[in-house]
């Protein structure tokens, strides 16, 4: 039988339905969720119950009939006790700020060990970071600090699935607004393909919101802008040496 073996990051997660499709995907041991708004973190534990109704303080029945209002008790974790993790089946939910990120805190008060790779060594950086709404999220200035950070986080021969938004024509007042902040390819370039642990970085597909959801769009054209790409790329770190 195929052990489950990947780890998954998700920065910024909010209370993002991905969480809770990675935590029961056949191929994801762990998913660990990070973001500084502690409504994000109450509000996708009471949406998704099933995921830490065996870890609840009040999983004897008090938490209501549909598992809703659940008290899960978070636990300090990293060098400083920066975060505060709320630990699900499968996963962990930290609580702090993303750039405080480090090993401590996504290894300490782990009461379930990782899951072995298919290789039967254990995981404990991330196979995989899933980077949906994050890197356009934080200010520009931000981001190349953000990169310093996935690269501690990874495992040599994880990937990076990023989605970015290029605001690519309209007026200068609309492309800079945000967030959601423009994230064109070649900005992507700048700052993974120099890394000394990233190995490619390839763009898998882009459409023009515009085109594709008018509707959704209509509040960015009001705004100035005429087009907005969303892309899908994968980066590829570099493997064992």
């Amino acid at each position: 039988k195929q052990l489950k073996s990947f780890r998954v990051l998700v920065p910024l997660c909010g209370k993002s339905v991905d969480l809770a499709y990675l935590a029961k995907h056949d191929a994801v041991s762990d998913v660990v969720g990070v973001d500084g708004i502690q409504k994000a973190m109450d509000t996708f534990i009471n949406e998704h119950p099933y995921l830490y109704k065996n870890y609840a303080d009040n999983s004897d029945g008090s938490d209501g009939d549909d598992g809703s209002n659940l008290k899960v008790t978070a636990q300090p974790c990293g060098k400083r006790h920066q975060f505060l993790k709320y630990k699900g089946k499968n996963i962990s939910m930290l609580k702090g700020d993303f750039f405080d990120l480090d090993q401590d805190a996504i290894l300490s008060n782990n009461n379930d060990a990782p899951d072995a790779n298919n290789e039967g060594e254990i995981q404990l950086l991330f196979d995989v970071v899933w980077d949906r709404a994050s890197l356009v999220a934080i200010h520009p200035d931000k981001r190349e600090e953000y990169v310093q950070v996935l690269s501690k986080m990874m495992n040599p021969g994880g990937i990076v699935i990023l989605v970015a938004l290029d605001k690519r024509s309209g007026t200068e007042e609309a492309k800079a607004y945000g967030p959601p902040f423009s994230l064109p390819e070649e900005e992507i370039r700048r700052l993974f393909q120099h890394q000394d642990w990233v190995d490619s970085i390839e763009k898998l597909e882009e459409h023009d919101e515009s085109v594709t959801f008018p509707e959704k769009f209509q509040r960015w054209k009001d705004m100035g802008l005429t087009n907005m790409f969303e892309m899908l790329f994968v980066i590829q770190t570099k493997g064992s040496t």
